[in-house]
């Protein structure tokens, strides 16, 4: 039942007292029940008995001052909100009345919208101190408790801190396994560690043939073997067709007539909708806190398995792509007349710079492919233009949606660091890989200049117009280190 809000109207002048509870109580909003007290004796009979949640109360009294009764409502309770009433010729005492603690004041005769408005405006204020109170009170009770269970609450955080730790260690040491190949071998070994099990098994789901498939294991090659098949039509492999399960716990399994493993605990591996493998663990002597330890952090290592999974076979395709990428490009220069030495010395270029400015490897690594795709639309586009590189190169990496990054570089590579560029941005508003790519690209491309001094000469003349002065300078030390070393 929502709680209803104690008003106390305190006024020696009782028609106006029912007034006034007659407009409060007609207000739904206020949600609210009224009294009255046309005595300074009742009024604080009523503070003290029933603790009102606000005191409407007219700044003269016959018996008392408002400001009197004031600090005994506060005393009472010093969260009531009071609102003092008064006539024009003692603003004075309510202003005084507020800066002993009223909520606020209002002259009479009074405007009854007005009057509505600061009510509901106290009523907020105490909502939010019994809020407050509430809270605090619930904190204090917390604690106590807390005090009171103080060593099993040690003990469980002890107990939690070291799983977390355990999680995080098993997460650090997955994110360490780039490829695919060590990181299948060793998830079994890892997980096996983890969990302080005898050991543990990873599969993979054949959808051709509706079978599992060991792919490792750890401990139990007698067991589970690698290349061992599982069927899948049967507990507890079954469980690759059911979607997102919880892990199952089975006890008492028949790997074969004369193996019975104590317990065998199945989980599913995630690469999206469904599920692509299962992770499996085995106990030879279990016990019940094991088993409940076991199902709170399989479904989290799972998750972690299955995100290092799906994050290598990422990266191998990726792997894979660049290097195909890198091999077109350089077939490609070398067919139009560029040696793979001048497009990758371009690339170097870029990424030193990049160094220099202490960049993440997550920029640096654009950077490089911007550079040599650059190269690849400087070339195909036949035109000694650095429009028409930038157009070509993005025209031919549109569809190749994981180098968006390096998309960006190249396209932004035409503004000005003074803002006069395609875009009109400038300054720190232009990625810092486009900054670099129109310098190391605007160097290579004056052929016609002769002379590595007056080609600097040129790129420095046009500092702070159209690059980036704090790159121009690194690009003079690092041109500076690549001529020293070849001398």
């Amino acid at each position: 039942m929502e709680k209803k809000y104690n008003i106390l109207i305190i006024d020696d002048e009782e028609n106006l007292a029912f007034f006034l509870s007659k407009i409060i109580t007609s207000d739904l909003s206020l949600n609210s029940v009224v009294e009255i007290a046309n005595t300074a004796d009742i009024a604080i009979e009523k503070i003290n008995s029933g603790k009102p949640d606000i005191i409407l109360c007219d700044i003269k009294l016959d018996d008392i001052n408002g400001i009197d009764l004031l600090k005994k409502a506060k005393l009472a309770d010093p969260d009531v909100q009071v609102i003092i009433m008064t006539g024009f010729a003692s603003i004075d005492s309510a202003i005084a009345a507020i800066r002993k603690d009223a909520f606020d004041y209002i002259t009479k005769p009074f405007d009854t919208d007005e009057m509505i408005s600061i009510i509901k405006k106290a009523l907020d204020e105490k909502i939010k101190k019994d809020e407050k109170n509430d809270l605090i009170t619930s904190l204090k009770e917390t604690n106590i408790k807390l005090i009171n269970q103080k060593d099993i609450v040690l003990k469980n955080l002890e107990y939690k801190t070291t799983e977390l730790e355990k999680l995080h260690n098993f997460s650090t040491m997955l994110s360490e396994s780039i490829g695919l190949a060590t990181l299948i071998k060793i998830i079994p070994k890892i997980l096996t560690i983890t969990l302080e099990c005898d050991g543990a098994f990873l599969s993979w789901y054949n959808e051709e043939t509706h079978t599992l498939t060991v792919r490792s294991s750890y401990n139990i090659d007698n067991l589970f073997p690698r290349g061992q098949i599982l069927d899948c039509s049967h507990p507890p492999f079954d469980l690759i067709f059911k979607k997102k399960q919880k892990p199952v716990i089975v006890e008492n399994f028949s790997c074969s007539p004369d193996i019975i493993i104590q317990t065998l605990v199945v989980s599913q591996l995630h690469g999206g909708d469904k599920p692509f493998g299962l992770l499996g663990l085995i106990c030879l002597k279990e016990t019940h806190t094991t088993k409940i330890k076991y199902f709170s952090q399989l479904l989290t290592i799972s998750a972690i398995v299955s995100f290092a999974i799906k994050n290598s076979e990422f990266y191998e395709k990726i792997k894979r792509q660049e290097l195909g990428m890198l091999s077109f490009i350089m077939n490609i220069a070398e067919n139009f007349g560029w040696s793979r030495d001048r497009v990758q010395e371009i690339a170097l270029l870029s990424v030193n710079i990049g160094k220099k400015l202490d960049l993440s490897e997550k920029i640096i690594k654009p950077l490089r492919y911007a550079s040599l795709i650059f190269s690849l639309g400087f070339i195909t586009s036949k035109e000694n233009d650095i429009n028409a590189a930038v157009d070509k190169a993005l025209e031919i990496i549109y569809p190749i949606d994981w180098l968006s990054q390096t998309k960006n570089i190249i396209k932004y590579s035409l503004e000005n660091y003074n803002g006069t560029g395609r875009e009109g941005l400038k300054e720190s508003q232009i990625p810092v890989g486009s900054r670099i790519l129109r310098i190391v690209y605007d160097y290579s491309i004056l052929q016609q200049v002769e002379g590595e001094e007056n080609k600097l000469k040129l790129i420095k003349n046009q500092s702070e117009i159209i690059y980036d002065p704090k790159i121009v300078d690194l690009f003079e030390t690092v041109l500076s280190k690549k001529h020293s070393k070849e001398k």
